[in-house]
């Protein structure tokens, strides 16, 4: 009777050890397939490490731009204001790169971004969504005061890079 009792826990561990390693395997599966190691081990060290320096060639690159972008929303037609839009997400993009912020796309840079470098990180998306929107529907219409408002966004998110 103790060799029977004996084979069927052998049986119960043996399929719980098999069922273990298969529900570990779909774990490490799905944890790379989301991004998850690559947000949480950048934050782990990022909290670590010296963040980039922002050079002086840095900032008048991006000053120099911004004062393009503003001239393009002073003229207040529909088109500059479209592009106004449209460069102030790129130029935020291009510092994003500078800086190191991992990523393929600008979307993927933002959700990396550590959001105590970058306190405005939920207006950041609604102005990068907005950019999306008006860059892929032909038919949006970009009112001044939207193309202002995500204006007024990418500024305080560069100024929070400290790049401005």
């Amino acid at each position: 009777m103790n060799e029977i009792i004996n084979g069927l826990f052998l049986a119960i561990q043996l399929f719980s050890g098999i069922v273990s390693w298969i529900m570990f395997v779909f774990i490490i599966y799905f944890a790379i397939k989301t991004d998850f190691w690559t947000k949480k081990i950048y934050n782990v060290f990022y909290a670590f490490r010296r963040p980039p320096t922002v050079t002086s060639a840095l900032r008048i690159d991006v000053s120099k731009e911004w004062d393009m972008i503003q001239k393009r929303l002073q003229a207040q037609d529909e088109a500059n204001c479209k592009l106004a839009v449209i460069e102030a997400d790129k130029l935020l993009d291009t510092v994003l790169k500078k800086l190191t912020i991992p990523g393929e796309t600008m979307g993927e840079r933002l959700k990396t971004v550590p959001i105590g470098q970058l306190p405005s990180l939920d207006n950041v998306w609604q102005a990068h969504k907005l950019r999306n929107h008006l860059v892929h529907t032909t038919e949006f219409v970009l009112t001044n005061d939207k193309a202002k408002k995500a204006i007024e966004i990418y500024h305080q998110a560069l100024k929070e890079l400290k790049v401005l």
